[in-house]
């Protein structure tokens, strides 16, 4: 029997459209349900109608996505004759059987997602299984508070009425398609073939709906699931999600795991580090929770941070992550005097960590742990894009009573970053090249680093606001392409030969002239800050996201080269009219420090749950290291390191104690000279990787409205 072909297509379209349609309606009783609930009362319940509409266009991209992907089989498995359900009996109830299971467990889990949302406000994910550990208990709470016995009755009616609809609608049998007998002859004459126009032109569009389906935006990048946190009433990201689509997405976490017991091993070492004090400590919950510390007054006075300047005001706070910008391609470390001479001005104007490292390379990865204080130690991708770690504490909201902003030249749907900062940072506005930030598209980045920055003080100047506020500036331009835009301001392009470009680790002309782009871009927003009324009350923080290979630059030391930190260490500069003494600092700082010091600086209280301590307030003798790991290595390489010795090993085995610094013999193991120092290191080594692991899934807000499980 052969199939009658366009039977396919109007299965898929039909499947695709009605499993959309449902999508939408349950979207609806999930807003009717949950709208008053506790979380919605304060949120839900006020939303506007263009709010509302944007979470149901949000949330109808992910439902055509699933829809599409579900019912795509149809379109291309049955383009086999023999795998047609037309073909055989046997065949059509095989394609009945397994769309009735699949729809099935959709429907499963839309009700588990509903039980799911009503217990722990919050849509369903992975880690639901968990459940599955003691299923017995499991069994009997969800029996006695949802009636699962009813549960399960209805999911049987819905299988069968789901087997009903695909054995007799959708994968519905039709006569083979041999011709037709006229009334006036006995003749049999086949049906009229479509026109080869037609058959093409509706081919083109059916694969062009089906690809922007999958795609899901407009944009350069595809729908994810941190397009939901559009707005940060989380009701209405929950109402913008597809909880199939996201309980998918929470699979993939299912790999990036902790170990409780190996954390409670080194519990009391971290706790020490990290400063918990003894009354807050519980090896049993592994409480790392400690209040932020401030600054003392004569150290602040020592160093020259004068806050009495600021007249009982709040400072405002922006916070500069310049991309790529490795400590040794700076003119402060050693490097051409025209590589950054705008940043060296200011580092020499304002206070300058010299030993300053970001835990890994990566801008997500850098901007995660600049929002969580963690180093972000997913080694299968990053954290951003783990839908389970969207929920992290974070000191920025100790920033009370300020306005807070983030400014990026492209998009911040690139990595997730959008999910992650929208979700945790109170009162957040997002500000986006591709979206609401006028000015050229240069590249792929978008706008470039001076269009960005021109941008980013108009906002700031416009604000009619007497609060203070915090601004966050991601910067692109010193990244691959390199591109220099047609409006590069009075920077002067340079040529240099290969023998120019060698000794300071740079790849070619464009490399080069993109870092003092960069450079120049940040001259040209200081010269702009400067003219604004609220600058004298203003701090500026700069650091790189991370560093870069060293490409034999001169200006880095044999070890370090060995070992690759220069693809962690990049300067950290405090730059304000607050500081009257200029100070470099050649203490260890890692990223996770920076909130902590500049709260402790300000006297500002909160509760630090995460890595990172207030570097002017480590007493003496205490250690304090920075901590590394190169992140796409397997078995995960990582670094434990101060000013004079490195802890390398990997998470099957430790290699070694190394005096990375020394001019002498910096790649020689010197553990068996030094035990005493190999042992302390190689314990904090184990005890931060391991805590770091833990941290990741327990940094949950400290006011949450639930508790994850």
């Amino acid at each position: 029997m052969k199939p009658n072909k366009p039977s396919r297509v109007r299965s898929f379209l039909e499947l695709t459209i009605s499993t959309i349609v449902v999508f939408t309606v349950l979207r609806y009783i999930f807003y009717l349900r949950f709208n008053a609930s506790e979380i919605g009362a304060s949120s839900g319940a006020h939303v506007t109608m263009a709010k509302l509409l944007e979470a149901y266009w949000i949330g109808l991209r992910f439902d055509a996505r699933v829809a599409i992907l579900v019912a795509l089989p149809i379109l291309l498995v049955s383009l086999i004759p023999w795998f047609h359900w037309n073909f055989s009996n046997i065949g059509h109830k095989i394609w009945t059987a397994v769309y009735t299971v699949a729809y099935s467990f959709i429907a499963l889990i839309f009700m588990a997602d509903f039980g799911f949302y009503a217990y722990l406000n919050a849509r369903i994910n992975v880690t639901v299984l968990q459940f599955l550990s003691n299923p017995r208990t499991s069994w009997g709470m969800i029996n006695e508070t949802y009636h699962a016995w009813a549960l399960l009755i209805l999911l049987a009616i819905m299988a069968v009425g789901f087997w009903y609809y695909f054995s007799h609608r959708i994968f519905k049998r039709s006569a083979p398609a041999t011709g037709a007998t006229t009334e006036t002859s006995n003749q049999t004459v086949a049906p009229k073939a479509r026109p080869l126009v037609w058959r093409i032109s509706s081919g083109i569009a059916l694969f062009v709906i089906i690809l922007f389906g999958l795609w899901g935006n407009a944009g350069q990048y595809p729908l994810r699931w941190s397009d939901a946190y559009y707005t940060q009433d989380m009701f209405l990201s929950y109402l913008a999600m597809n909880p199939v689509h996201y309980f998918l997405d929470s699979i993939n976490s299912l790999n990036q795991t902790f170990s409780t017991k190996k954390t409670r091993a080194h519990y009391t070492q971290m706790a020490d580090y990290l400063g918990v004090p003894l009354a807050k400590r519980n090896i049993k919950k592994l409480a790392y929770a400690r209040p932020l510390v401030a600054t003392s007054p004569a150290l602040l006075k020592k160093y020259g941070f004068d806050l009495s300047k600021l007249h009982g005001r709040k400072p405002n706070i922006i916070y500069m992550v310049e991309e790529s910008l490795a400590a040794f391609k700076t003119t402060m470390f050693g490097n051409s005097p025209e590589a950054t001479p705008y940043i060296n001005k200011i580092a020499m104007h304002g206070w300058l960590f010299r030993n300053f490292y970001t835990p890994t390379e990566g801008t997500a990865r850098s901007l995660f742990c600049i929002l969580s204080g963690i180093p972000d130690i997913d080694s299968k991708s990053t954290s951003s894009r783990n839908p389970l770690l969207v929920s992290q504490h974070t000191l920025i909201n100790y920033l009370k009573g300020y306005d807070k902003y983030y400014f990026i030249g492209g998009s911040a749907t690139w990595g997730n970053i959008r999910g992650v900062w929208m979700n945790n940072v109170k009162g957040l506005k997002m500000y986006q090249g591709t979206i609401n930030l006028p000015g050229p598209r240069t590249d792929v980045w978008g706008l470039s680093d001076l269009d960005l920055f021109r941008a980013a003080i108009k906002v700031l100047a416009a604000r009619k606001s007497k609060r203070p506020f915090f601004a966050l500036i991601q910067s692109a331009s010193f990244h691959r392409p390199f591109t220099i835009p047609k409006d590069h301001g009075t920077l002067k392009i340079q040529h240099l030969t290969a023998a120019q470009m060698k000794p300071l680790g740079i790849h070619n002309n464009k490399q080069w002239n993109s870092l003092r782009f960069a450079d120049y871009s940040v001259g040209q927003f200081f010269k702009m800050l400067k003219k604004q009324p609220f600058y004298k009350r203003t701090i500026v923080m700069i650091h790189g996201d991370h560093g870069l290979p060293h490409h034999q630059a001169a200006n880095v030391k044999p070890g370090v080269k060995y070992f690759g930190i220069n693809r962690f260490q990049v300067p950290f500069i405090i730059s304000s009219p607050l500081i009257t003494k200029p100070h470099q600092f050649n203490r260890m700082m890692l990223e996770p420090d920076v909130w902590p010091t500049i709260l402790g600086i300000l006297g500002v209280k909160g509760t630090n749950t995460a890595f990172g301590r207030n570097v002017f307030d480590i007493p003496k003798g205490t250690p304090h290291f920075a901590w590394s790991y190169v992140w796409y290595s397997d078995p995960l390489q990582m670094y434990l390191y101060n000013q004079k010795y490195l802890v390398a090993a990997t998470t099957k085995h430790v290699q070694g104690l190394y005096a990375y610094t020394s001019n002498h013999n910096p790649t020689v193991n010197v553990a068996s000279q030094h035990p005493k120092t190999f042992k302390v290191m190689t314990s904090y080594l184990k005890g931060v990787y391991q805590t770091a692991r833990y941290m990741l899934y327990h940094n949950h807000h400290l006011d949450a409205a639930r508790v994850m499980p």
